[in-house]
């Protein structure tokens, strides 16, 4: 870029400058297209364009979704969601109403010991309780940690338990259902669609 500059000796003479990367070089004609009036439209164009993402400059990608995806995965979570709340919940309060076919199950099958039986069934009921609140993503986050990690173990103690080999892959169903409900919930934060 060219550059006029004034000489010790008074004279005006050009100069050849780089161009920084961040400042755009003076046009002549700047100030008169900065003087011309145009139409409020045109002059907040630019806010109305949708944003484009590149990413190894071959490629872009806008960041606008369909409407209808994102209700649709609005829909799935809060769907997933609700289930395995009702689920776990539900369980909590067999084991907090002392129902005997799961206490005997907890107790001969599994070998937990009495006193640990209800103490399960109340962090069930606060961790289904739990799931259902909404935007507050830290408590969701270790609420699906401690199902996760009571899935692992249930499956553990089925494992060494007795009982069908069916049985033994209960929790294993259950944990795909809590996968797919904190992936979906998720992509519902994360693309700020609230539930």
């Amino acid at each position: 870029m060219k550059v006029l500059v004034l000489a010790a000796n008074g004279r005006i003479r050009a100069v050849e400058r780089p161009v920084s990367p961040w400042r755009r070089p003076f046009h002549p004609d700047h100030a008169a297209r900065c003087v011309q009036s145009r139409p409020i439209t045109e002059r907040f164009n630019h806010l109305n364009r949708k944003k484009r993402i590149t990413f190894n400059m071959k490629t872009e990608h806008t960041s606008e979704k369909p409407a209808w995806a994102g209700r649709a995965t609005q829909i799935a979570a809060m769907a997933l969601t609700g289930l395995v709340a009702i689920i776990w919940v539900y369980f909590g309060r067999l084991y907090l109403i002392h129902d005997p076919g799961e206490w005997r199950i907890a107790n001969q099958l599994l070998g937990y010991p009495l006193y640990i039986i209800p103490l399960i069934g109340v962090t069930h009921i606060l961790g289904g309780v739990g799931l259902l609140i909404p935007n507050v993503p830290r408590l969701t986050e270790w609420i699906y940690a401690g199902l996760s990690i009571d899935l692992l173990l249930a499956f553990y103690s089925q494992l060494n338990g007795g009982g069908s080999s069916w049985d033994k892959f209960d929790p294993i169903l259950v944990m795909a259902f809590v996968f797919a409900s904190y992936v979906l919930r998720r992509c519902v934060r994360e693309n700020r669609w609230s539930i």
